[in-house]
């Protein structure tokens, strides 16, 4: 089991230049506008992990990840599954394998309520690895490791400023 978080406050003012809402005709002269932001931000995350050896040479991992996410006054949730095995075919040879759910935070300009969308998703992915690791010598180790990941509900715009419709 284990605990790992963040905490963050943040302070933030300028003056951007924003276009104007709705559709123009010809050159417009986007309108500055003045920003300021001050964010207390928390993400505490629990996890929760079990090993099983049915076999010498094999061992199967896996595990669990809660996630809570407050960021510029949303809060968000994620629970994300983890797996993972290795199997020693030798002791000198090794193939492994992982597979899992994992979530991250949009970046907190995307959950704005003045200018992104608080309601947006959590963009998560799905990850696949597969690697073999070869021992030559007590100092010598080759590893080499595959992997594949595809990404969701990343935020793209739209007409609420963001969607979580990218991929």
């Amino acid at each position: 089991t284990g605990f790992d978080g963040v905490l963050v406050f943040d302070l933030a003012d300028f003056d951007v230049p924003f276009p104007r809402d709705g559709r123009s005709i010809g050159v417009s002269t986007p309108q500055s506008t003045r920003v300021s932001r001050r964010r207390y931000d928390t993400a505490p995350a629990v996890y929760l992990e079990g090993q099983l050896t049915p076999t010498p040479s094999v061992r199967v991992t896996s595990g669990l990840r809660f996630d809570y996410y407050h960021v510029v006054d949303v809060d968000k949730f994620s629970v994300d599954p983890r797996f993972s095995a290795r199997w020693a075919v030798t002791p000198n040879l090794a193939f492994k394998g992982t597979a899992g759910i994992y979530h991250q935070l949009p970046t907190p300009q995307f959950l704005d309520r003045q200018f992104g969308n608080p309601n947006l998703a959590l963009p998560w992915a799905d990850q696949y690895e597969l690697g073999v690791e070869r021992r030559f010598t007590s100092a010598i180790t080759f590893s080499a490791t595959g992997f594949y990941v595809r990404r969701h509900a990343l935020p793209v715009p739209s007409f609420d400023r963001f969607s979580s419709a990218g991929r």
